[in-house]
């Protein structure tokens, strides 16, 4: 018996000891969540009110792809081809007129009609200037750069990375916005790995089944996103959130986005996408060139990116 009640009392005194270190640590994590805390406020304040650019050969990517970009945004003015800036390219344009820092290519959305358009229209466009010098590809379903990209891509060519890629969005029946939302990423997964096998001549038929599969149309008050491009957050948009598109500047350059791009936004980032993410996502595609990139490479990437803007202002 005495045994036993030393053993509780000890048993106590070792409860009462781990309350206390319990009590102690839950006091440091609230005085590191508040340091926490005030660091991420003067960092926010930091990120949004002042100028923060990448450099080195981070920047000479987004300083390419700014030149694909202006290319490509002359072709579409010429055919009368209608986009809009989309992903972290969006974001960086609302939120720091320009590339978000830590990005190192560019994306765009294009509604089904014109994105079909371009797929004839752009590699001639290309070729007609003799590949801007052997400087640009075109990677699209026929022809692709990659044979596991099933969505149009405009890049620098094949050493480096700088590219733009052209995301399609369909229209969507109003009654099969449930079951895309539902189903749509899984049958796009199941889908995919066929299509990228499939002769290059048969997979826009493939990607048309796959489309009209998880419900696109030719004409809805919605628009969703289409199955090229399914490894991100399958998602249903009015059309008014998108079209008409506004005015916006990114790099100085004046830019379409969509018409609600608050709503548009934040259905892809969340609503606090004005603010510094806690988690920081980026492509790394800029530390990779570390590693094949000689000091000749990196000179032709200067002499690439000025031939570029010569070749653009040419267009003016």
């Amino acid at each position: 018996m005495l045994k036993t009640l030393l053993k509780n009392k000890k048993n106590n005194k070792n409860n009462e000891n781990n309350e206390k270190e319990i009590k102690n640590i839950k006091k440091k994590l609230k005085k590191m969540e508040k340091r926490v805390d005030s660091n991420l406020n003067l960092l926010n304040f930091i990120f949004l009110n002042y100028k923060i650019e990448a450099k080195g050969y981070l920047r000479y990517m987004q300083l390419t792809s700014l030149e694909i970009l202006k290319f490509f945004d002359y072709i579409c003015q010429k055919h009368d081809i209608q986009y809009w800036l989309d992903y972290g390219t969006l974001l960086g344009a609302i939120r720091h007129e320009g590339f978000i820092p830590w990005d190192d290519d560019l994306d765009v959305g294009v509604i089904r009609k014109d994105y079909d358009k371009l797929m004839e229209i752009l590699p001639k466009e290309v070729e007609r200037y003799g590949n801007l010098n052997g400087k640009l590809l075109v990677g699209t379903i026929k022809k692709p750069v990659d044979e596991n990209v099933l969505f149009i891509q405009l890049r620098h060519y094949d050493k480096f990375l700088s590219c733009l890629d052209i995301f399609p969005y369909d229209y969507i029946k109003k009654d099969s916005i449930e079951f895309y939302l539902k189903n749509s990423k899984e049958i796009c997964k199941k889908y995919k790995k066929e299509i990228v096998n499939a002769p290059n001549n048969l997979k826009k038929d493939y990607l048309k089944y796959l489309n009209e599969k998880i419900g696109a149309t030719d004409e809805s008050d919605y628009i969703m996103v289409s199955g090229e491009f399914s490894r991100i957050k399958m998602d249903v948009y009015l059309k008014e959130d998108i079209f008409p598109l506004k005015p916006a500047i990114f790099e100085g350059m004046k830019i379409k986005v969509p018409s609600n791009y608050p709503k548009y936004l934040e259905s892809k980032y969340g609503n606090k996408f004005m603010k510094l993410p806690t988690i920081a996502k980026a492509h790394s595609r800029s530390n990779k060139q570390y590693d094949f990139l000689s000091e000749d490479d990196k000179k032709v990437y200067e002499k690439d990116l000025n031939y570029l803007k010569s070749f653009n202002e040419s267009l003016k």
